[in-house]
């Protein structure tokens, strides 16, 4: 179900689920349309522009790759172009100097060949 969206980060595109049937965009992806059951779900792109909707600051981690990073935020972005809200590590702003309704745009931060994470900075914040 979400090879499409690891593919689409993969390219440094963030894509959303769409309903062939009705259109309805739904995030998270789910197997059905959860407006009219059973349809053809397609993946859509979005421009990968929002603002800051709520976060949490990490303090701990058990992933050896981000110890390094503490302490860092996570926060849930309300997509500008897209009636949904995703979740993701915030870079580029100490978290002390967040703020909700930031604005936020979108950069992929490759983990392993082929394989990319979207993650979140201030809007103008650096390198997509």
């Amino acid at each position: 179900m979400l090879g499409g969206y690891w593919a689409a980060a993969a390219r440094g595109e963030l894509v959303v689920q769409q309903c062939a049937a009705c259109e309805r965009v739904q995030w998270p992806p789910r197997d059905t349309c959860g407006r009219c059951g059973p349809a053809e779900l397609r993946w859509l792109p979005v421009a990968g522009t929002g603002s800051l909707f709520t976060w949490t600051v990490v303090h701990h981690t058990t992933v050896a790759a981000y110890a390094d990073a503490l302490p860092f935020a996570v926060g849930a972005v309300e997509l500008d172009d897209a009636p949904a809200r995703m979740l993701g590590r915030l870079r580029g702003a100490p978290p002390e100097e967040l703020e909700i309704d930031m604005p936020l745009e979108v950069a992929f931060e490759p983990v392993a060949p082929g394989i990319a994470l979207p993650v979140w900075q201030p809007a103008g914040g650096g390198p997509r």
